[in-house]
Formats: C-alpha cells, structure tokens, sequence
C-alpha cells in the first residue's frame, strides 16, 4: 500500500480539507485554554496585592519596598503570591474612565488599598444660603472603604472561627489545619501540596498579631493617626439620616507629626504628598491618606491581608 506523503498528496489534503485544519486547530486552542483555567495554578484576586493611588504625589519606589511578597516581608502570609501598583493620576471632573475603571475593579474586589487625598476641594453642590459645598476626593469613595474598626473585630473573629484562637490568644485546636484542609478541596491553587498546614497557622498567626496590634493602637487615646470620616446613615424609611463618624485608615499628615522612623529616618511625606509644605517650607504629608476596601465578599480568607500593609506603613513610617 502506497501510503508515502508527498508535496502533491499534503497539496491535495490542504486543499480539499484547509478549513476543517484550521477548525481543528482552533478548537484544540479552545480546549487546552478551558482546561489550563480549570486546572491550573492560576491565582485569586485576594493573592494579590492591589495598591492604588488617586490625586496624589506618590512615591512608586517606597510602595513597591512596601510590596514586597511574603518570602521577603514579615508582614504578609504565603497567600500573597503577587503585587502590583496603579496611579490613576490626578482627579478632573471631566474625566469620568477613572471613576468608570474604579467602580468596575472594586466590582470584583480587585482594589485593596488607596492612597487618596482628603482634601476637601471638589464642589458638591450649594448649601441653603446658597453657599458653594467642597467634599474631599476621599470622601466620595467612603463608600467602599473597610471601616477600620469593623475590620479589627473581623480578624480577630475569623481568627477564632476558623484557626482554634481564644480570646486571650492561646490556639486549643488544631482548627486551622482542618480549615486549610477543607479550602484545599475548592482551589486549585493547592492542589499540589506544595503549600503545607503549617504555613496556614503562621498564616492565622499572622492575622491574629496584626488586629492586636492595630486594636492596641486604637485603644491608645493619646494616638491619633486616623483618617476619619463622617457617614450619613439611613435612619428610617422616612428618609431620615444619622451621622456615623468612622474610621476608614490612616492620615498621612497626622502620622508625620509624630516625626517619623529614628532608626530609618523614613517619613510619611517620603512616601505620598499632595504637594504641601510647612512654614519652613519642608515637604508634609498632609492631606494624604491610606485607606482599605471591603472586600469580604469577594476574599473572605484574604482581606486582612491590607491590615497588614496598613500596620506595615504605620511602623515603616513612625515609631508606633
């Protein structure tokens, strides 16, 4: 049987069964990229570390010594795999892509932390005696914000939930290994078992150090860092509202008066600015502020994860 491929015979194949080639090989592409997404390695949004910064003057370079993943910086659990960094530049009212890429990524719990200015100089309106209104960059955004507070208690209860914690601290389990055990079934990304339980109760052991630290700062009345903001609630269904004041991260400004790292030198306005002075005409922080998004839909096992970035800034720049 005279089976031998030539150029005339491969001719007459491509010819006669060119698109079907093409159909099967695209097909194939198809095939191997579903199975690739299903089976593969690929990371959550909450293995990664989303920091963001709007209408201030940042330093890229001290963020991205801030973002170190977990193998080099104390502060994060092996979740954080990847990290990355977006400057949406500086606000105009008529540019309306920002607040469109803002409400699609914090749609899907892709924004972690913001650098925002707190400023109060976008008009908002007129108040009864006719009088121009300003609100604060930060304060339109409020809305996505973790209150800080909310998310201390949070972590510490995650922690007593799902890692054998008590409140005294002391773990009388061995629950975190069970939970990891059970999020092992539904991710992909520990299938291999490359990732040990081990890692998973310093990963709770992490979190549980994080809130007590950040619970003991805001307890300390004589410390004042805070970025606080004033939230209108609804009070009834007659329309009525209350006044909330909440704390949604750190002030920059604030933190800066307590004059910085003695042992690094490092100051808040070394790392983000929205271009103000003192009255010796050095750089101040003020006016900038670091705050968290609430992203426990989205990464319930992942979100105090920014606790950390946030506790990270606060000792980089400051002796607290």
């Amino acid at each position: 049987m005279n089976n031998k491929i030539t150029k005339k015979r491969l001719g007459q194949l491509l010819s006669y069964d060119f698109w079907a080639i093409i159909a099967l090989i695209v097909a194939g592409v198809v095939v191997w990229s579903l199975l690739f997404t299903m089976f593969g390695d690929s990371l959550s949004e909450g293995q990664k570390m989303n920091v963001y910064a709007y209408n201030v003057n940042i330093n890229e370079n001290e963020v991205y010594d801030l973002l170190k993943t977990y193998d080099e910086n104390p502060y994060f659990s092996y979740e954080i795999r990847e990290s990355s960094f977006y400057n949406f530049g500086g606000y105009s009212s008529s540019n309306t892509i920002v607040s469109q890429q803002f409400t699609a990524w914090s749609s899907v719990g892709q924004l972690d932390l913001l650098f925002i200015s707190s400023d109060k100089t976008i008009k908002s309106g007129t108040d009864a005696f006719g009088e121009v209104v300003y609100e604060s960059l930060a304060s339109r955004f409020a809305y996505s914000f973790y209150d800080l507070d909310a998310m201390i208690t949070d972590a510490l209860d995650y922690c007593k939930t799902y890692g054998g914690y008590s409140d005294d601290g002391t773990v009388t389990s061995w629950a975190a290994e069970s939970f990891f055990r059970e999020r092992k079934k539904h991710d992909n990304f520990y299938r291999h078992g490359l990732i040990k339980p081990e890692q998973e109760v310093d990963r709770f052991r992490l979190i549980w150090k994080t809130a007590k630290k950040m619970q003991a700062l805001r307890q300390n009345e004589e410390i004042d860092i805070w970025y606080v903001e004033e939230v209108a609630e609804p009070q009834d269904t007659n329309g009525e509202y209350s006044f909330t004041t909440k704390t949604y991260g750190i002030d920059l400004g604030k933190l800066g008066a307590l004059g910085g790292n003695t042992e690094t030198g490092k100051k808040p306005f070394e790392l983000c600015t929205v271009g103000k002075t003192d009255a010796n005409g050095n750089s101040v922080a003020d006016g900038a502020v670091l705050a968290a998004f609430n992203n426990r839909k989205y990464q319930p096992d992942l979100v105090y994860e920014s606790l950390a970035f946030i506790l990270e800034v606060i000792e980089t720049y400051s002796d607290l």
